[in-house]
């Protein structure tokens, strides 16, 4: 598409959160930082839920169904539930006009069917671009939870044609991979990591004790997220000293929540295990900082805000080798530790346990810097208005 002079791309955000929200957590984040990076240069117009991610009461003091402004001057719309019907959609995408659509869920009915239903009925004009960002929906992790409606949903996916119609956004190669094993001959994937957090994180030092440890894990409570392996390690020996468990997350699986209360209640005494439930994003860093070191055995992240947000804030992590921050030890800022060797993680958690004041603070410093220099050599800018143009 050939812009007009001084005309900037027009971008229909859809997508289920957006600020206020906090408790979807990555997608909230990734949307966030890009439109608040871009915002110069493209003319972003958000459509969103009025509500959080499992919750049923509508933000306070939002009125819903009309036009606002996020950041003093991007349009966003917050629809009611059940109020964005396909007719619904249709009228606001003629009202907008967009250029490009961007699709910020995989299997989003609302927010993602919905505007392809509109694309494979023609309802949307040929030169409005489709671009659809899975964020990390088809890893095998997650196709693995609900896989018959997931499965059902995929097959008709590739039966309407949908892949040789629009375009995908993959945050790495690994996500392009998938995309193209799921959907075989599709017509363009674009490849552009996700814009980390921008905002500067101010550094605080933390009292570092041999036999005191303090870990934090800041993610949804869900059997993707793993939070069961970490009580786990935490059982599986008898550590020298005092170990404290900091959990803040969105209850995602009831069952599995009530499992991890009762792996936490199984703890000896010196390990305690405290539960803060979902915590504003706003809120995130001061919990990072109040720990040594976060901790999050992942099945699979997309790219995993909290993990760089807590580099940022000077804080190194130990995490699962199935994201994209690999050879940790090497750089000194954390570990990344296949799932399945349990003596190393266990061997870590001793060793961390036992660090001094001095040996911390080196990987913390290093971890901050590590933070910053993957922001300055991950500037993708111009890269994501390549994307829109």
């Amino acid at each position: 598409m050939t812009l007009e002079p001084n005309k900037q791309p027009k971008v229909l955000i859809c997508v289920d959160w957006f600020v206020p929200g906090y408790k979807a957590g990555g997608p909230i984040q990734s949307c966030k930082n890009l439109v608040l990076a871009l915002k110069d240069s493209v003319d972003f117009y958000i459509l969103t839920s009025n509500v959080d991610w499992g919750e049923t009461q509508p933000y306070p003091d939002i009125t819903p169904n009309v036009w606002l402004k996020f950041d003093q001057t991007i349009p966003i719309y917050y629809a009611s539930k059940g109020s964005l019907n396909l007719k619904k959609l249709e009228e606001i995408i003629k009202e907008v006009r967009p250029d490009v659509i961007y699709l910020n869920s995989m299997f989003s009915v609302r927010y993602t069917i919905f505007p392809l239903l509109l694309k494979w009925r023609n309802k949307i004009p040929d030169a409005t671009r489709i671009i659809l960002a899975p964020r990390g929906m088809l890893q095998p992790g997650a196709l693995s939870l609900k896989p018959l409606k997931k499965s059902i949903y995929l097959k008709l996916f590739k039966w309407m044609g949908l892949p040789k119609l629009i375009e995908f956004h993959a945050t790495d190669k690994l996500e392009s991979e998938r995309i193209l094993k799921v959907f075989p001959g599709s017509k363009k994937i674009h490849v552009i990591g996700n814009f980390p957090e921008q905002k500067p994180i101010p550094h605080k030092d933390i009292v570092k004790i041999p036999g005191k440890l303090k870990l934090v894990y800041a993610s949804r409570i869900s059997k993707e997220k793993n939070l069961d392996f970490i009580f786990e390690i935490l059982l599986a020996k008898n550590y020298e000293g005092e170990i404290e468990l900091i959990i803040a997350g969105q209850v995602n699986d009831g069952e599995y929540y009530q499992k991890c209360r009762e792996m936490a209640d199984k703890l000896p005494d010196n390990i305690k295990a405290k539960f803060l439930g979902p915590i504003p994003h706003d809120h995130l860093v001061e919990w990072l900082q109040s720990a040594h070191y976060f901790v999050l055995p992942t099945f699979g992240e997309n790219f995993g805000h909290s993990i760089f947000e807590a580099f940022l804030a000077g804080r190194p992590v130990i995490i699962s080798d199935r994201t994209l921050w690999k050879g940790l030890e090497q750089k000194s800022v954390g570990w990344d530790i296949p799932l399945d060797n349990k003596n190393q993680w266990i061997e870590v958690i001793d060793k961390i346990l036992r660090q001094d004041q001095k040996e911390f603070d080196a990987m913390a410093g290093k971890s901050r810097n590590f933070a910053i220099n993957f922001r300055n050599a991950h500037e993708n800018r111009e890269q994501y208005l390549s994307l829109f143009l």
